[in-house]
C-alpha cells in the first residue's frame, strides 16, 4: 500500500513538473508542439520599448488572454499526455488526480498527527518511567547508606571499593561525616583519593 503511495505520488509530482514546463516553454517559444522555437512575439506586437512605455495595455483583457494561453497550453500538454482525448475528459481526469492527490496529502498528515501523538504518550511514558527509576534508586540508596553505616568501617572499605567509583561516591557522600572518614581511613591512598575527586 505504502509502494502504492509513493509510486503515485512520484508520478504526480513528475506529471506537474513537466506540464508546467511545457507551459513555461510554450509561454517563452512560439510553438513548441510545432518545434518552432523561435522567441514569442511581445504583446504589443513588436513594438520598440520607448513605444511600449508611452503605450497604453489593457491589463484585464492582458490577464484573460494569458490565462487563456495557460489553459490551453496545460490542455495542449495534457493532450500530448493523454493521448487523442477531448479537453474536458482531460481536465476531469487532472481534477480527479488533485483529488486523488489531496486525499493522499490529507492521509499522510493524519498519519504524521498519530505519529506525533504516539511520540507524545512515548515521551510521556518515558518521563514517567524514569522518575520511578529515580524513586526507586533513592529508596534503595537510602536503604544501603543505613546499612554501611551500621556495619564495620573496614568491612564496608572493601565492599564499597569494589562499586563502580560514581556509585561509591553517591554512597559515600550519603553516609554521616564521622562513618564516611572511618570508612575512608580504610582505603589505599589512591583509592580515598580517587572517590573524594569532584566529578
Amino acid at each position: 500500500m505504502q509502494a502504492k503511495i509513493t509510486y503515485t505520488i512520484i508520478f504526480l509530482i513528475v506529471f506537474v513538473l513537466t506540464t508546467a514546463g511545457m507551459v513555461m516553454m510554450n509561454q517563452k517559444y512560439e510553438n513548441i508542439f510545432k518545434l518552432d522555437f523561435s522567441p514569442r512575439r511581445t504583446a504589443l506586437g513588436g513594438a520598440s520599448k520607448s513605444d511600449s512605455l508611452k503605450a497604453r495595455i489593457d491589463t484585464t483583457k492582458l490577464k484573460e488572454q494569458w490565462i487563456n494561453k495557460v489553459k490551453k497550453g496545460g490542455a495542449d500538454s495534457l493532450s500530448v499526455v493523454m493521448g487523442n482525448q477531448s479537453t474536458q475528459a482531460i481536465i476531469s481526469e487532472r481534477d480527479r488526480q488533485l483529488d486523488s492527490l489531496n486525499k493522499i496529502k490529507l492521509a499522510i498528515a493524519q498519519y504524521e498527527s498519530k505519529l506525533r501523538s504516539k511520540q507524545s504518550e512515548f515521551n510521556k511514558t518515558s518521563v514517567v518511567s524514569k522518575a520511578k527509576q529515580d524513586s526507586a534508586y533513592a529508596r534503595w540508596k537510602k536503604e544501603m547508606v543505613k546499612t554501611y553505616e551500621l556495619m564495620d568501617p573496614k568491612m564496608a572499605a572493601k565492599i564499597i571499593q569494589k562499586l563502580n567509583d560514581n556509585l561509591a561516591k553517591d554512597i559515600l557522600f550519603s553516609i554521616k561525616q564521622k562513618k564516611r572518614a572511618q570508612i575512608l581511613s580504610e582505603f589505599s591512598p589512591e583509592t580515598a583519593v580517587r572517590l573524594t575527586r569532584m566529578r
